[in-house]
């Protein structure tokens, strides 16, 4: 089965671009000289990672010349609590007790975020998760938050018309959504708790559903995707995890490496590699 799905398919079957499943080989970066003080999942754009410093700018990682850069001022207000890109626009979202505040700035001059989005959503919304979906005039951020009072909202935030939307789930979102990433331009995929277990989330853009994958192994993964795998970090102790992939057009799960050495992180996937963020300030590269 590995060896099948690390061939030479060039398209897969919903007729993306096929990159490859890692090895599961791990590589330290050198951290940059000043280290960002918020490790939440990062933005992606093209092959650059970049990080909200807390510090009114952002640090980015190009892999491909293994370089560190700063960007200018950047701040919205109460600082960044998620990094988004949507072709030349980079987002930030975030989310108060009351409302969820999004502002964008331009990925070619990175000046100050402005405003775009303010939705007020009373009710002790205490956090959220976002990825984006689509290309062209269908593009958008699907936004999920959670409170002590209204329970799981599931949003979406139309970058072309900038109008919200609140997404009424048969069944609802069944549970907790944390890193929620895109597979493809028309399903999300995240970790859920779900009924105080957690699983595989899917949601099925298309069909406006739900749907729930077991995991090889019960706890809580960190989780991130690329179009056609979705990674899956367990922790396994304080300083060390397994890595392991599920194969949305497969519907298997494989596992890439028992042990290593990294411990509660934020993940992203960049052109078929895996870039891992710790809270401690360290960086790794999966390939």
């Amino acid at each position: 089965m590995l060896e099948s799905l690390l061939g030479a398919k060039a398209v897969t079957a919903s007729g993306l671009i096929y990159i490859p499943l890692v090895a599961g080989d791990l590589r330290q970066i050198t951290p940059p000289p000043s280290p960002p003080l918020t490790y939440m999942v990062p933005a992606v754009i093209g092959d650059m990672l970049i990080l909200d410093d807390n510090n009114g700018g952002n640090t980015r990682y190009t892999p491909v010349t293994d370089q560190w850069s700063f960007g200018g001022l950047a701040t919205p207000p109460n600082y960044s609590r998620r990094l988004v890109s949507i072709k030349d626009d980079l987002c930030s979202i975030y989310a108060t007790l009351t409302y969820v505040w999004i502002g964008s700035s331009k990925l070619t001059t990175f000046p100050s975020f402005s405003q775009i989005g303010l939705l007020n959503i009373p009710g002790g919304e205490t956090s959220h998760q976002i990825t984006t979906v689509g290309r062209g005039p269908s593009n958008k951020l699907y936004i999920q938050t959670y409170g002590l009072k209204t329970g799981n909202k599931f949003l979406s935030f139309d970058m072309i018309t900038r109008l919200w939307g609140t997404l009424t789930i048969p069944g609802g979102v069944g549970g907790t959504a944390y890193d929620i990433s895109a597979v493809g331009n028309n399903k999300l995929y995240g970790n859920v708790r779900n009924a105080g277990v957690y699983q595989l989330g899917c949601y099925d853009i298309a069909s406006n559903t739900w749907t729930y994958i077991n995991y090889p192994t019960a706890g809580y993964r960190f989780t991130a995707a690329n179009n056609r795998y979705v990674y899956a970090l367990l922790r396994i102790d304080a300083n060390n995890s397994k890595l392991e992939a599920y194969d949305t057009e497969e519907g298997v799960w494989l596992t890439i490496k028992e042990s290593i050495p990294v411990a509660w992180t934020s993940m992203v996937v960049i052109k078929g590699h895996i870039f891992i963020v710790t809270a401690a300030g360290s960086f790794y590269e999966i390939t």
